[in-house]
């Protein structure tokens, strides 16, 4: 929905009438508990892509073989625990 007015064909400089409606206090409420949550599913989404890389690394062979065994449970351990708010 952040598209550029320029995108839109309209030159830079023209004057832009808006119209619409302001949210009342209860949908303003709202509003914020939606971005709220949409920031804390993508920072949940970027730790388990971190945790995706770091278990790809492992299948590949990029960590010496004594340390392959026990690494899975410690990603294990901190996907369920840190990332995901389990105790």
């Amino acid at each position: 929905m952040e598209t550029p007015l320029s995108a839109l064909g309209i030159p830079n400089g023209a004057r832009v009438m808006l119209t619409g409606k302001k949210n009342s206090p209860e949908e303003e409420v709202e509003l914020k508990k939606l971005k709220d949550l949409q920031k804390s599913v993508e920072k949940t989404a970027d730790r388990l892509e971190e945790l995706r890389k770091e278990l790809t690394g492992i299948q590949q062979g990029f960590l010496a073989k004594d340390l392959q065994a026990e690494a899975p449970c410690k990603l294990h351990r901190r996907a369920v625990y840190e990332y995901l708010g389990r105790d």
